[in-house]
C-alpha cells in the first residue's frame, strides 16, 4: 500500500465501514462515491477511478455465478469490494479443491458456514487441526 494519501484514505474509509453506503443498482459510480467520500474532489477522483477499474475487472472476468452473487450480497455495489471478495473466494475455493477432507468435516462445515468458500476453508482447517490434536 502507498504512503498515506488519497488512495490509502479512500481504502480506509471503505474498508472501515465509515462510508459504508449501500447503493442501489440504479445508482452510478459517481453517486456511490459521493456518498462515501463527501466533499473531497481528490477522494472522489480516487474513488471513481478505483470503482471504474474494478467494474471492468469484475465485468470482464469469468467467475462462478454463486461467488459473484455471494460477494454482491455481502459488500453491496462497490465494485472494488466485490473484486476483492471474488479474489478471496476464488482462492479459497481452489485451496479447498486441493485439500483432502473427510466427509464428516466437509458436511459439518457446509452446514455452518453457508455460501462462503473463505469461511469454509477456515472451518475445514480448524476442524482438521482439532481432529489431529485429538489423535483421530
Amino acid at each position: 500500500m502507498k504512503a498515506i494519501g488519497s488512495t490509502s484514505l479512500y481504502l480506509f474509509i471503505v474498508l472501515s465501514g465509515l462510508g459504508a453506503a449501500a447503493t442501489s443498482n440504479a445508482e452510478s459510480i459517481e453517486e456511490y462515491c459521493q456518498k462515501i467520500v463527501g466533499e473531497s474532489y481528490s477522494l472522489m477522483e480516487t474513488c471513481i477511478n478505483q470503482e471504474r477499474k474494478a467494474r471492468r475487472a469484475v465485468s470482464g472476468k469469468s467467475t462462478d455465478p454463486r461467488i459473484k452473487s455471494y460477494c454482491k450480497s455481502i459488500v453491496g455495489d462497490s465494485y472494488s469490494l466485490q473484486e476483492t471478495c471474488i479474489q478471496q473466494e476464488e482462492q479459497a475455493k481452489a485451496n479447498i479443491a486441493r485439500m483432502s477432507v473427510g466427509r464428516r468435516i466437509l458436511d459439518y462445515c457446509k452446514g455452518i458456514v453457508g455460501e462462503s468458500y473463505s469461511l469454509m476453508e477456515t472451518c475445514i482447517q480448524q476442524e482438521k487441526g482439532a481432529k489431529t490434536r485429538l489423535g483421530y
